[in-house]
């Protein structure tokens, strides 16, 4: 269960060449005599290109390569796409974690202060990016919501936001 947690929450890069263009950033991978997995960019500090280098001990997650906490940015990528970027401080996510369409499109914007959501969650529709459902959560459970079209969610869909239906009928607005 907790593999399944870090891999929605983490980033995947996979870079084929040194140099690489997405959305505007550009990933270089540093040269390095240790074994690590650190690339830099815009404050991201790690290469994710498989969830099995990265595990969770008592709710810290280290990487594999260098069996320390993550500290940054943790990119990861899937065939080659950027798909997270996931802020650590000493292992725990800290900071706004994104989620990328694999057309790149940003998906979801979740703010966590020391591995709990905290502040407003934002999802976006990957076709257009306008807003689809902002939820609100305190201590990790969300408290309020409303739609992109200004429809304010009621109890029972952020009960089923907190339990794990994501699925909220916010229409399309124009």
């Amino acid at each position: 269960m907790k593999n399944y947690k870090i891999i929605i929450t983490v980033v995947l890069c996979l870079c084929f060449t040194n140099v690489i263009t997405m959305q505007g950033c550009q990933y270089k991978e540093t040269v390095s005599t240790q074994k690590e997995n650190v690339i830099t960019q815009n404050g991201c500090q790690y290469k994710i290109t498989d969830p099995d280098e990265m595990y969770e001990v008592n709710g810290i997650t280290i990487l594999r390569t260098t069996e320390q906490p993550i500290n940054g940015v943790a990119c990861i990528f899937i065939v080659g796409r950027l798909m997270s970027e996931i802020p650590y401080k000493n292992g725990v996510i800290d900071g706004i974690s994104k989620g990328y369409s694999v057309n790149g499109e940003l998906l979801i914007e979740a703010p966590y202060k020391n591995g709990k959501r905290e502040g407003y969650l934002q999802r976006y529709y990957s076709e257009s990016g306008r807003l689809d459902v902002k939820i609100l959560y305190n201590n990790n459970n969300p408290i309020s919501g409303i739609c992109g079209s200004g429809r304010v969610l009621n109890n029972a869909e952020i009960i089923n936001w907190q339990n794990g239906y994501v699925d909220v009928n916010c229409t399309p607005h124009e």
